[in-house]
């Protein structure tokens, strides 16, 4: 729907520049249903058919209340909020609420953030029925271009999506500040030399769960972690063949580790055994909480595979 379809949004628009504040139910039906179209159009041009990444769209996955509040301001045309709450019904509506002999307020008119200018009208109750707790922050606009409102809310949804997923896990870890012994567990310098951004994004969750006593979710985290790692040493000396299963287990990672050039030992194997077995009871067996020694067995783990494994330049050929 290129902007010159918005014919309904322009209409509104207008309407308001003229005076109006009272509409019909049919533009408003087919104002709510000019918005929809436009935001699923927008949405799937970003994400596609990946419907596991919908849920960063909060229009696509949630019925919404779409207010438009019509208020007073300091010059001659209204001032127009909009904003979408999420609603427990099966459908999506548009409320229109006219709000400006009640907002002729000299205290709301000089605000300059539209997010204050919504919470007054909350606090006063001059929108009544509704769920602070469901609005969609995202969504909040002044309606200067209503034809434009869509845009500019999914625009602000994958902005904060894409800002939040990918992050770079070296600059966001300040290792100066863990409840961790950072530096005894060589995590900054491993993050730097492996220079995998899914390795480093792994390592960090668990890290931040961690900070936040969430053990039992960090050591789980770190089994992953460990696993992965083994991997990244395999592919890094070019040990891995068609053979290699995708679904890999523990004894999978030993034989091949038993092999040139690393050659595990016998204690070598004993101690990369326990180690898995701590992943495995926090796995399978945990009770409900993990202790951080578990936690810290399994940072001594990874640290241990990378130090004397990964960072060892084995230079070996490469398997056929």
């Amino acid at each position: 729907m290129e902007y010159s379809q918005m014919k309904h949004s322009s209409e509104v628009q207008n309407m308001l520049l003229s005076g109006k504040t009272e509409f019909s139910d049919e533009i408003t039906s087919q104002l709510l249903i000019e918005w929809k179209d436009d935001y699923v159009m927008r949405t799937k041009e970003i994400i596609g058919n990946e419907s596991s990444n919908s849920d960063l769209f909060s229009w696509l996955t949630n019925h919404m209340n779409i207010w438009i509040a019509i208020c007073s301001s300091t010059h001659q045309f209204y001032y127009v909020m909009i904003f979408a709450e999420k609603n427990n019904e099966s459908t999506d509506r548009i409320l229109i609420k006219d709000l400006v002999e009640v907002t002729n307020d000299i205290k709301f008119k000089l605000m300059k953030n539209k997010e204050d200018k919504l919470k007054y009208l909350i606090d006063k109750n001059l929108l009544q029925n509704i769920h602070p707790e469901n609005i969609i922050f995202s969504s909040i606009d002044e309606g200067s271009s209503l034809f434009l409102y869509t845009r500019y809310w999914i625009d602000k949804e994958y902005r904060t999506a894409t800002s939040s997923l990918a992050y770079n896990p070296i600059n966001a870890i300040n290792f100066n500040k863990l409840r961790i012994h950072a530096d005894k567990y060589q995590f900054k310098e491993m993050i730097t030399d492996i220079e995998d951004k899914q390795f480093s994004a792994e390592l960090f969750e668990c890290l931040a769960a961690y900070e936040n006593e969430q053990f039992y979710v960090c050591a789980a985290g770190l089994g992953g972690v460990l696993e992965h790692l083994m991997f990244l040493t395999l592919e890094k000396n070019k040990m891995l063949d068609r053979n290699f299963p995708d679904n890999a287990t523990y004894h999978d990672y030993v034989s091949y580790f038993g092999r040139a050039p690393i050659n595990l030992d016998r204690r070598q194997k004993n101690f990369i055994k326990s180690i898995f077995m701590i992943r495995n009871s926090v796995s399978h067996f945990n009770s409900g909480f993990t202790g951080k020694e578990n936690c810290q067995s399994l940072m001594s783990g990874i640290k241990n595979i990378y130090a004397n494994y990964y960072s060892q330049d084995y230079n070996l050929e490469t398997n056929d």
